[in-house]
Parts: C-alpha cells; structure tokens; sequence
C-alpha cells in the first residue's frame, strides 16, 4: 500500500473506532470526541471532551498500542475520570476559585518528555497541563495526584508550597481521601499476590477490590521499622532517598516518604481540622511550631504511633512479623 494510503487508512479507521465510544462508556458522562483543531493536531489528531478535562489523543500512542488496546484503555479510564475529579474537587471544596476550569491531559506513551524516565505521569502547570507516561495503567495510578496538583497549584485560594507540602496533599486526597476509582479500576497496580493476600484477610471493599488504604498505611507503618533501613523511596522532595536509622528516629518534612506524607496530613485533619491544615500548607519548621504548637518531629512521631495501633487492629503488623 502507498505511504499516502496508509495514512489514509489510518485516519478512516482512527474516526470509525472514536465514533463508537458512547456505548463503551457508563452512563451520566458528559463528553464529546472532536477532531483536535488546535496548533497541535500533529501529534494530537483527536481529544476527547468531558466535564473535567480534555484527553489529547497522540497519534502516535495510538500506533504504539494499537487501536484496540488504545481505546480499551481510554474508555476504561473515562469511565471513572470525571467522578474521580469532582470527588477530589469536593475534599478541597472552600479553598478553591470558584471556577475550575477543565485541565489538559495529554498522552505521552512514546516518552516524549524528560520526565517519562522517572514517573508515570506529570503535572505542567495549568497551560501545559498533565501527561501520562508509558500506558493507560500506570498513568491512571498516577492521574489523581497530578490532578490534585492543578488544584492546589492553580486553582487554590491559598498557598501551597511545591514540594514537600504539595506532594503530601495530593497524595492524601488521591490514595485517602477518595476511592479512586480510575486507579480501582486496575486493583491500584497490585499484583497478584497482593490481591491474594488481601482477600485472604478481608481488606477488601464492598465489590471486592483491594482497600487501598489498608495497603497505604501499612507500607507507611513499614517505612518505620528496622527492616526499611537502606531500602529506597520516593520523598515528599519529589527525589529518590535511602532510608536511614537518623531519618526513622529524627524524621525531617522533606525526607519522609510520599506515602508517610499522605497519612502525616490525614492525622492532621483529624486532629487540628481542614481549616488550619489547609491554610497553613506553606510553613517551614519554624511555622508549624506556631501553627500547631509542637515540632515536626513532636508532630510525626505522635502519627506513627496512631497509626501502629491502627495497622495492629487491621493485623498487617502481625503479617509483617510472620505471626
């Protein structure tokens, strides 16, 4: 077949497979599949428009999966993308602008951007928007966060400082605060023998998907012990740091792991209330003495031992130990 041909045929067949999709996904979606118009039609042929956010479809992540795995995924993610903003949207509700306008999300399973070396997805800014990395899967564990991230970051009628604080808040919202389902759609990347192990012991929601909060805690719980020292992690930095003895016993805000950072903001809420937490998500060591009236250290320590009792009653210490 000629080159020009091909490319024909591949449009033609890219317009029949967009035009099915309303049966594909679930009811209540506000959305609309358009031809990309915009200065980057090139790479981006096609969006996809709904409530919350306007999908870019690359031309050439279509290719790399192939049309049936391409769009199997889209609509699997759609199904739940909307319901999973509007959640995350409620949990900031009184500190954002009024309007919050749709994001940008583009796909960018070829590896385009830098960042594709390191996470499953990136949040821009609100002109750039959020990419996804590597396919549907990892970039529907990732898209919450990054989302929670254009909340925080350009839609906030408060300060977040970018880094430690704004990765603790978006993890909260994203892996605590909401059901997520986008990334409940995948069993939250756990593997078999995880979703095993968690049915085996009941930390299983009302469908039977892993609780993804048991899991969550329980790692962090981990990131305590003995055992973690020299294992890797992700920080609330956003950097790649070892574990050590010092770090577990004398905790500092930019050293503690994501999900540590994630359950850190559920015990402040629960002890000092969305108002003051959430006003105060710029503050170095100095201002969370003022704010709250004990150190970091005080504060992180007082979390651990919470959240111990909370994993003893959920039987993952026990689990974790051999008993």
């Amino acid at each position: 077949m000629k080159k020009g041909l091909r490319g024909v045929a591949f449009m033609m067949a890219l317009v029949l497979a967009l035009c099915c999709t309303v049966s594909a996904l679930g009811e209540g979606q506000k959305y609309q599949i358009e031809e990309n118009t915009g200065d980057n039609q090139k790479n981006y042929p096609y969006k996809v428009v709904t409530e919350s956010a306007v999908l870019y479809l690359g031309k050439e992540d279509i290719e790399l999966l192939g049309e049936e795995a391409f769009y199997d995924g889209m609509y699997k993610l759609l199904e739940n993308m909307d319901r999973d903003f509007a959640e995350a949207r409620e949990v900031m509700k009184g500190f954002l602008k009024d309007e919050v306008a749709p994001i940008s999300i583009y796909t960018d399973f070829i590896g385009r951007a830098e960042e594709a070396q390191f996470y499953s997805g990136y949040y821009y800014g609100p002109e750039k928007g959020i990419r996804l990395f590597h396919n549907w899967e990892q970039g529907a564990s990732i898209l919450l966060h990054e989302y929670t991230h254009y909340l925080t970051y350009g839609c906030a009628t408060v300060e977040v400082t970018a880094g430690a604080w704004g990765e603790c808040i978006a993890e909260y919202v994203s892996k605590i605060a909401c059901r997520n389902y986008t990334a409940r759609a995948w069993h939250y990347g756990l593997m078999e023998e995880e979703k095993t192990v968690f049915a085996a012991n009941g930390w299983v929601d009302e469908e039977g998907y892993p609780d993804y909060r048991v899991y969550y805690h329980g790692v962090a719980w981990m990131f305590g012990q003995p055992f973690a020292i020299d294992t890797r992690y992700l920080a609330v930095c956003d950097n790649m740091m070892t574990m050590t003895k010092e770090q577990q016993e004398h905790p500092m805000l930019n050293s503690i792991s994501d999900l540590e950072g994630g359950c850190f903001i559920e015990f402040l809420l629960e002890h000092y209330g969305k108002d003051l937490v959430f006003t105060h998500l710029n503050i170095d060591g100095k201002g969370i003495r003022e704010t709250y009236g004990k150190s970091f250290e005080e504060l992180f320590t007082e979390w651990k031992q919470e959240n111990e009792k909370r994993c003893e009653e959920w039987g993952i210490t026990a689990l974790a130990n051999g008993k």
